[in-house]
């Protein structure tokens, strides 16, 4: 029987007092996978010396079975359980990987004194939607508890926002938090940074309280709406646009492989939206069908119906699986995306 997929916020509820067990991490929130991984760390090893026989953490680069198994094998010192994070990206595993790892993940014996957290980046795997789930994560769920870290919006992000401010050691108000988001996009990896740099200005300047002329004079403009732009353009023919967006990327040092992912998972999404509308249903029930939350359905919906029919199939068939190879094949090289764009 599959385990039921779990949110973030319960894991949080049984790690209070952490115990073996093996989790899937996966969905668009990276932060809060690093931090829940982080806080289950320091729960099991306050003493920062336990940490070296205790905490085992398998990068992505550094990912086998073989690597896995080997972390697994050796018992906790001086604790009830030993963690063990692993990161995983599917796309880059062949099947036989995959059931590679099926069978460890299988194999009790290894877990009677390890919690695993396999961390999988955001767009690494296929979940398919909340009701809808993949093939591939039911599987995955029967050898493990799947966690999804959905990204934070409305009051739970501002008040998160709030103390993220607070912890470096300056004050806001409700308003600037909104300020902020709205600014730097609602990435918490990418607010982290650009609050803690608001900080350090507000603070070298003698002062505590953040001003809306702090936050708009040190904050970058995030990209959260980059890759949004970016498919418009693509898909409206506007060369010159598109290529503007992606020099913007480029300026900010988005990784090729990063954009081209970002890409695809607009246009996917846009697919998605179109199909709900063809089938003639309301804004909510295309965010219950898509998993796609009310803002982004709105902005794609209304970029939906200004195209012609059949534009999106056929922006999708025209070459952004050949260019993302290329682009997989040339890590920094952004060649293949122009092309790409040119060519539509």
């Amino acid at each position: 029987m599959p385990h039921a997929t779990i949110t973030d916020a319960d894991f949080r509820r049984l790690m209070k007092a952490p115990s073996p067990g093996k989790y899937l991490f996966f969905g668009d929130e990276d932060y809060l996978k690093a931090h829940s991984a982080e806080a289950v760390r320091k729960v099991l090893c306050p003493d920062e010396s336990l940490k070296l026989f205790n905490c085992v953490t398998i990068d992505r680069a550094g990912y086998s079975a073989a690597a896995l198994r080997s972390a697994l094998v050796p018992p906790p010192m001086f604790t009830a359980c030993k963690a063990v994070s692993a990161v995983i990206t599917f796309d880059d595993l062949k099947q036989g990987e995959v059931n590679d790892l099926l069978d460890l993940l299988a194999d009790d014996g290894l877990f009677e004194y390890n919690l695993l957290m396999l961390t999988v980046p955001a767009g690494g795997i296929d979940a398919g939607s909340p009701k809808r789930p993949s093939a591939l994560l039911k599987k995955l769920a029967e050898v493990l508890v799947p966690v999804r870290f959905d990204p934070v919006s409305g009051a739970r992000l501002r008040e998160w926002i709030n103390r993220h401010y607070t912890a470096a050691g300056v004050t806001v108000t409700p308003a600037l938090c909104d300020l902020t988001s709205a600014r730097c996009g609602e990435s918490m990896f990418t607010l982290a940074s650009e609050i803690d740099k608001v900080a350090y200005y507000v603070l070298a300047d003698g002062r505590t309280e953040v001003t809306s002329d702090d936050i708009k004079l040190v904050a970058c403009e995030g990209g959260g709406h980059d890759a949004f732009a970016f498919a418009n353009a693509i898909l409206d023919r506007r060369s010159a646009d598109a290529l503007a967006v992606l020099s913007e990327m480029k300026a900010r040092r988005v990784e090729p492989v990063a954009v081209m992912a970002e890409l695809t998972r607009v246009l996917c999404d846009m697919c998605a939206v179109d199909e709900c509308l063809e089938a003639g249903m309301p804004a909510p029930a295309i965010c219950s069908e898509t998993g796609l939350r009310d803002y982004p359905v709105r902005l794609y919906s209304a970029a939906v119906r200004k195209l012609p029919r059949g534009a999106l199939a056929a922006v999708l068939a025209a070459g952004p699986s050949e260019a993302d190879a290329a682009v997989k094949s040339s890590a920094q090289d952004y060649l293949p995306i122009e092309r790409l764009i040119c060519t539509l």
